[in-house]
């Protein structure tokens, strides 16, 4: 395509609880398709060690830092040549919403005087536009594509089938109660648990333990939520399976940059509910793949029939398509370089 070398640099486990273990394979496997030359370097977060292995840092134009808060990168910002082309993909982290703790603030300080020292070029790579509206650094150059996900994920065709006698709802993801919005979840479920029960609507939530995954099973069981069930994370085939039992797949953040989990279960066809923190609704608006997370939405669900719910599935998965590793790769490429 062109000399342009690309150096992703993030986090990715085995394990795959996080977004990034998802995202960051998807970008780079749709750079690979469009011939565009791209390396990796996949750092640990054990305080402040990190290593370059074999990589060269001089030989690549474009240098993408994924996430924000990451104390590795600030040893690896200062390594880079003079006047790099730096490329910060925070992920939900520059949002307002999200409190700003004086050493975020100290974090921040050294970040943005080590680049001004070592004079890098920086462009801020937001997720949806909504995380652009609600970041607190929009004075830096800028640009917005969204998450992508791989061609060989996505369904041909949904074999959903609606029906009222029973519908689950699934949440899958880390068990951080504020930034995933859980407290809100189980506020509503409690405050209409009367309707949820009468129509045989169960809420299946994914996740690794964590300490508010225990206080989530208090609540619920303090409260006498018998609708809610609690799961380990899944994976693999196991999580397809999930997916594909579900009715909907819902996310009641207050920050996302671009949920993977929204993206993941497009492609298997499930629509979606969610709150206004995903910074998705105006793709949801526009693709009608699913509901607002409101005090609505009991009245959203309860009105819905087959035929609005096949046309939902159908939607998902277009709109899946439309985030195919290989579009979204290009589209982000091109930005890096303009």
């Amino acid at each position: 395509m062109n000399n342009d070398r690309i150096l992703q640099i993030g986090n990715v486990k085995e394990n795959k609880t996080s977004g990034l273990s998802f995202s960051i394979p998807s970008l780079i496997n749709g750079f690979l398709e469009n011939n565009i030359i791209v390396d990796f370097l996949n750092i640990t977060e054990n305080g402040f060690r990190y290593s370059l292995g074999s990589i060269k840092v001089e030989k690549y134009s474009v240098y993408v830092f994924n996430s924000f808060f990451i104390l590795q990168h600030l040893l690896i910002l200062f390594r880079l040549p003079q006047k790099s082309l730096v490329i910060i993909t925070p992920r939900g982290a520059f949002t307002l919403k999200n409190k700003n703790i004086l050493k975020k603030r100290i974090y921040s300080l050294l970040y943005f005087s080590i680049a001004k020292i070592k004079r890098h070029r920086l462009k801020v790579h937001y997720l949806t536009a909504s995380e652009f509206d609600n970041s607190r650094f929009k004075n830096l150059p800028s640009f917005v594509v969204c998450n992508s996900i791989m061609k060989d994920s996505i369904s041909m065709k949904s074999t959903r089938q609606y029906s009222k006698d029973g519908i689950n709802v699934i949440f899958m993801g880390r068990f951080n109660t504020y930034i995933k919005g859980l407290d809100l979840l189980c506020d509503h479920i409690r405050r209409f648990q009367s309707f949820y029960e009468s129509k045989n609507i169960q809420f299946n939530l994914y996740g690794p333990d964590s300490k508010d995954k225990n206080e989530i099973r208090d609540y619920l069981a303090n409260n006498g939520i018998e609708n809610v069930f609690i799961h380990p994370p899944v994976y693999g085939e196991e999580k397809v399976r999930v997916i594909d039992k579900a009715d909907f797949h819902i996310l009641t953040s207050r920050s996302e940059g671009f949920p993977m989990s929204v993206l993941e279960t497009l492609a298997r066809g499930c629509p979606q509910i969610l709150s206004e923190g995903t910074n998705m609704l105006p793709l949801l608006e526009e693709n009608k793949f699913g509901f607002v997370f409101d005090d609505d939405l009991v009245t959203k669900i309860s009105e819905l029939d087959s035929d609005g719910y096949l046309k939902m599935t159908h939607n998902a998965i277009e709109c899946a398509e439309e985030h195919s590793s290989k579009n979204i790769a290009l589209k982000t490429f091109n930005e890096y370089i303009r």
